[in-house]
């Protein structure tokens, strides 16, 4: 069975609702299967797992943020739904592999 235009509705989705928690069961219901089969559909689809997607194109929700408001870095950790300034400082530097003295942004 072809998944495509259901995984990208799905991803569609996701892109418009960044700013909102989004749950496994929530996504998962919205593309119309279970969690278990959802959750490989979209790895096979896409070839990333559904939470790395999440936060990955938060990260780029982010970055547009940083460079297009004046939002505060805690105010874009909220938005993007973090549970803190530090865990998005975290996510952050992993996700694009810099030191934390390198993003000047950062040091609100």
């Amino acid at each position: 069975m072809d998944y495509t235009i259901s995984i990208q509705n799905i991803i569609t989705y996701i892109d418009q609702h960044l700013c909102e928690q989004l749950t496994l069961e929530d996504v998962s219901r919205m593309a119309g299967f279970s969690r278990y089969h959802f959750l490989r559909i979209f790895k096979r689809e896409t070839g990333i797992g559904i939470r790395d997607y999440i936060k990955t194109r938060r990260m780029y929700r982010a970055v547009d943020f940083l460079l297009t408001t004046e939002l505060s870095v805690m105010d874009i950790a909220i938005i993007l739904q973090f549970d803190s300034q530090e865990a998005f400082t975290r996510a952050f530097k992993r996700e694009y592999s810099l030191p934390e003295e390198k993003i000047p942004l950062m040091q609100n």
